[in-house]
Protein backbone atom coordinates (compact mmCIF):
# COMPACT_ATOMS: atom_id res chain seq x y z
CA UNK A 1 0.00 0.00 0.00
CA UNK A 2 1.32 3.44 -0.91
CA UNK A 3 2.28 5.80 1.89
CA UNK A 4 -0.32 8.40 0.85
CA UNK A 5 -3.09 5.78 1.08
CA UNK A 6 -1.87 4.77 4.54
CA UNK A 7 -1.81 8.42 5.64
CA UNK A 8 -5.40 9.01 4.47
CA UNK A 9 -6.63 5.81 6.13
CA UNK A 10 -5.15 6.78 9.49
CA UNK A 11 -6.53 10.32 9.16
CA UNK A 12 -10.00 8.96 8.38
CA UNK A 13 -9.70 6.50 11.27
CA UNK A 14 -8.95 9.37 13.65
CA UNK A 15 -11.98 11.28 12.36
CA UNK A 16 -14.19 8.21 12.89
CA UNK A 17 -12.74 7.57 16.36
CA UNK A 18 -13.38 11.16 17.43
CA UNK A 19 -16.95 10.97 16.12
CA UNK A 20 -17.60 7.67 17.93
CA UNK A 21 -16.07 9.03 21.14
CA UNK A 22 -18.19 12.16 20.98
CA UNK A 23 -15.17 14.42 20.69
CA UNK A 24 -15.93 17.67 18.88
CA UNK A 25 -14.04 17.86 15.59
CA UNK A 26 -12.93 21.43 16.32
CA UNK A 27 -11.42 20.30 19.62
CA UNK A 28 -9.64 17.40 17.93
CA UNK A 29 -8.52 19.74 15.16
CA UNK A 30 -6.98 21.97 17.83
CA UNK A 31 -5.03 18.97 19.11
CA UNK A 32 -3.86 18.06 15.64
CA UNK A 33 -2.90 21.64 14.76
CA UNK A 34 -0.97 21.80 18.04
CA UNK A 35 0.89 18.62 17.10
CA UNK A 36 1.68 20.03 13.64
CA UNK A 37 2.90 23.30 15.19
CA UNK A 38 5.06 21.43 17.70
CA UNK A 39 6.57 19.26 14.97
CA UNK A 40 7.15 22.28 12.71
CA UNK A 41 8.93 24.06 15.55
CA UNK A 42 11.25 21.18 16.37
CA UNK A 43 13.34 19.44 13.73
CA UNK A 44 14.78 17.31 16.53
CA UNK A 45 11.32 16.01 17.47
CA UNK A 46 10.57 15.15 13.84
CA UNK A 47 13.89 13.30 13.61
CA UNK A 48 13.07 11.47 16.87
CA UNK A 49 9.66 10.42 15.52
CA UNK A 50 11.03 9.31 12.16
CA UNK A 51 14.17 7.55 13.41
CA UNK A 52 13.71 3.76 12.99
CA UNK A 53 16.63 3.02 15.33
CA UNK A 54 14.87 4.38 18.42
CA UNK A 55 12.99 1.69 20.35
CA UNK A 56 9.20 1.81 20.34
CA UNK A 57 8.85 2.18 24.11
CA UNK A 58 11.34 5.06 24.10
CA UNK A 59 9.35 6.80 21.36
CA UNK A 60 6.07 6.30 23.24
CA UNK A 61 7.54 7.68 26.46
CA UNK A 62 9.13 10.64 24.66
CA UNK A 63 5.94 11.57 22.83
CA UNK A 64 3.90 11.15 26.02
CA UNK A 65 6.24 13.60 27.77
CA UNK A 66 5.77 16.14 24.98
CA UNK A 67 2.01 15.81 24.48
CA UNK A 68 0.57 14.35 27.75
CA UNK A 69 -0.80 17.62 29.14
CA UNK A 70 -1.47 19.21 25.75
CA UNK A 71 -3.83 16.84 23.95
CA UNK A 72 -6.92 14.77 24.61
CA UNK A 73 -6.51 11.15 25.78
CA UNK A 74 -7.92 9.99 22.41
CA UNK A 75 -5.19 11.91 20.58
CA UNK A 76 -2.49 10.51 22.84
CA UNK A 77 -3.82 6.97 22.30
CA UNK A 78 -3.73 7.56 18.56
CA UNK A 79 -0.07 8.63 18.81
CA UNK A 80 0.70 5.48 20.82
CA UNK A 81 -1.05 3.36 18.17
CA UNK A 82 1.04 4.92 15.42
CA UNK A 83 4.24 4.18 17.32
CA UNK A 84 3.22 0.58 18.06
CA UNK A 85 2.38 -0.02 14.40
CA UNK A 86 5.66 1.56 13.32
CA UNK A 87 3.85 4.41 11.60
CA UNK A 88 5.06 7.25 13.83
CA UNK A 89 7.16 8.53 10.95
CA UNK A 90 3.88 9.37 9.20
CA UNK A 91 2.54 11.48 12.09
CA UNK A 92 3.20 14.88 10.43
CA UNK A 93 1.58 13.72 7.19
CA UNK A 94 -1.39 12.12 8.97
CA UNK A 95 -1.96 15.30 10.97
CA UNK A 96 -2.01 17.39 7.79
CA UNK A 97 -4.30 14.91 6.03
CA UNK A 98 -6.68 15.02 9.01
CA UNK A 99 -6.91 18.82 8.71
CA UNK A 100 -7.35 18.63 4.93
CA UNK A 101 -10.15 16.03 5.17
CA UNK A 102 -12.02 18.07 7.78
CA UNK A 103 -11.69 21.17 5.59
CA UNK A 104 -13.08 19.33 2.57
CA UNK A 105 -15.99 17.96 4.59
CA UNK A 106 -16.82 21.40 5.98
CA UNK A 107 -16.44 23.23 2.66
CA UNK A 108 -13.32 25.17 3.62
CA UNK A 109 -10.48 25.74 1.18
CA UNK A 110 -7.01 27.00 2.02
CA UNK A 111 -5.65 29.66 -0.30
CA UNK A 112 -1.86 29.86 -0.31
CA UNK A 113 -1.17 33.46 -1.28
CA UNK A 114 2.22 34.83 -2.19
CA UNK A 115 2.49 38.59 -2.62
CA UNK A 116 5.22 41.12 -3.25
CA UNK A 117 4.37 43.00 -0.04
CA UNK A 118 2.51 42.18 3.16
CA UNK A 119 -1.26 42.38 2.71
CA UNK A 120 -3.19 44.44 5.24
CA UNK A 121 -6.38 43.14 6.86
CA UNK A 122 -8.67 44.90 4.38
CA UNK A 123 -6.78 43.47 1.38
CA UNK A 124 -6.86 40.00 2.89
CA UNK A 125 -10.60 40.23 3.50
CA UNK A 126 -11.29 41.47 -0.06
CA UNK A 127 -9.16 38.65 -1.47
CA UNK A 128 -10.86 36.09 0.79
CA UNK A 129 -14.29 37.33 -0.34
CA UNK A 130 -13.41 37.22 -4.05
CA UNK A 131 -11.90 33.75 -3.81
CA UNK A 132 -14.90 32.50 -1.80
CA UNK A 133 -17.26 33.88 -4.43
CA UNK A 134 -15.30 32.20 -7.22
CA UNK A 135 -14.93 28.80 -5.51
CA UNK A 136 -18.19 28.70 -3.57
CA UNK A 137 -16.26 27.66 -0.47
CA UNK A 138 -15.17 29.38 2.71
CA UNK A 139 -11.54 30.50 2.33
CA UNK A 140 -8.72 30.32 4.86
CA UNK A 141 -5.76 32.46 3.77
CA UNK A 142 -2.14 31.52 4.31
CA UNK A 143 -0.23 34.59 3.19
CA UNK A 144 3.49 34.76 2.46
CA UNK A 145 5.67 37.53 1.12
CA UNK A 146 8.11 36.90 -1.72
CA UNK A 147 10.33 39.90 -2.35
CA UNK A 148 11.23 38.27 -5.70
CA UNK A 149 7.80 39.21 -7.05
CA UNK A 150 7.87 42.59 -8.75
CA UNK A 151 4.28 43.25 -7.73
CA UNK A 152 0.86 41.67 -7.46
CA UNK A 153 0.16 38.25 -6.00
CA UNK A 154 -0.32 34.58 -6.77
CA UNK A 155 -3.07 32.58 -5.04
CA UNK A 156 -3.23 28.77 -5.09
CA UNK A 157 -6.23 26.73 -3.95
CA UNK A 158 -5.67 23.01 -4.45
CA UNK A 159 -4.81 22.72 -8.17
CA UNK A 160 -6.28 26.10 -9.08
CA UNK A 161 -3.82 28.99 -9.52
CA UNK A 162 -4.71 32.67 -9.82
CA UNK A 163 -1.64 34.47 -11.07
CA UNK A 164 -2.02 38.22 -10.70
CA UNK A 165 1.69 38.93 -10.55
CA UNK A 166 3.07 41.88 -12.50
CA UNK A 167 5.53 39.53 -14.21
CA UNK A 168 2.71 37.38 -15.63
CA UNK A 169 0.71 40.43 -16.68
CA UNK A 170 3.74 41.82 -18.52
CA UNK A 171 4.28 38.45 -20.19
CA UNK A 172 0.67 38.40 -21.40
CA UNK A 173 1.00 41.95 -22.71
CA UNK A 174 4.20 41.00 -24.55
CA UNK A 175 2.44 37.98 -26.10
CA UNK A 176 -0.45 40.18 -27.24
CA UNK A 177 1.90 42.73 -28.80
CA UNK A 178 3.90 40.03 -30.57
CA UNK A 179 0.71 38.42 -31.89
CA UNK A 180 -0.71 41.60 -33.38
Amino acid sequence: MRAQEVVRRYANTLIEASTESGVDHNTMRGDIEGIVATLNASAELVEFVRNPLIQLQTKIEGLEQVFQEKVLPLTLNFIRLLVQRRRANLLPDIAQAYIDILDIRSGVATAHVTSAVTLNAEQEERLRTRLAKYTGREIRLEANVDSGLKGGLVARIDDLVFDGSVETQLERLRAQLMGS
